[in-house]
């Protein structure tokens, strides 16, 4: 290619890259959201599953492309079998901090990762039979991370893909309380875990973020 056309192009390129770029002091806000179902039937019996998780978050970039910020999350799941009282319903509460970095792939496109540190609350009952329900409530603190690919629609907006959580460590306590006719045993748990969403029905997150720069 002749010289003096590298000259010229050059220059546009590098301004491309250039405003592509987040820049120290951004103000982020946005959510996400991600649900799933499935059905299975065996003979006569048919069951149900569905999940439903949503997140808020803010924050501000504390240097080029990288962002420190808090974030609120719930989220509910339940299991019915239409064929007997069997049921289980979970609801989750959270909130933390986190750190989030983007990676410049293209014009428009980012490959990010973020790290969050939170705490969590849950409830979970589970009924059994007709004369026996579970009850467990509990708390936890995670860190976890979460890697994504995000989209500039417009310098303002950018829609992203990320898995759900990659992997995470907690440690947690709960409080499980069985009852039956026959009265009601309470257990207490605690310790530390290891998990991946990878391989599950709703490993995918779908979000948004709006970015405001100085």
């Amino acid at each position: 290619m002749n010289k003096n056309l590298l000259l010229v192009i050059f220059p546009f390129f590098v301004a491309s890259i250039a405003t592509a770029q987040i820049p120290k002091g951004s103000l982020l806000l946005g959510g996400g959201i991600n649900f799933g179902n499935g059905k299975s039937e065996s003979g006569n019996f048919t069951s149900k599953q569905n999940n439903f998780n949503v997140s808020a978050a803010i924050g501000v970039a504390i240097k080029e492309n990288a962002f420190f910020g808090a974030f609120l999350s719930y989220g509910q799941s339940d299991f019915k079998n239409n064929n007997s009282p069997s049921r289980q319903e979970n609801t989750t509460y959270g909130a933390g901090v986190f750190m989030r970095k983007y990676f410049l792939l293209g014009k428009k496109f980012y490959l990010f990762g973020e790290a969050d540190l939170g705490y969590g609350h849950n409830k979970a009952s589970q009924i059994s039979g007709i004369d026996q329900q579970t009850i467990t409530k509990g708390w936890n603190i995670n860190l976890s991370l979460k890697p994504g690919i995000s989209y500039a629609l417009t310098k303002k907006f950018h829609l992203e893909l990320g898995f759900n959580e990659l992997a995470g460590i907690d440690y947690g306590k709960s409080e499980t309380e069985n009852i039956s006719l026959a009265g009601s045993a309470i257990t207490k748990n605690s310790g530390f875990g290891f998990r991946t969403n990878v391989g599950t029905n709703t490993p995918l997150n779908i979000g948004f973020r709006f970015l405001f720069s100085k």
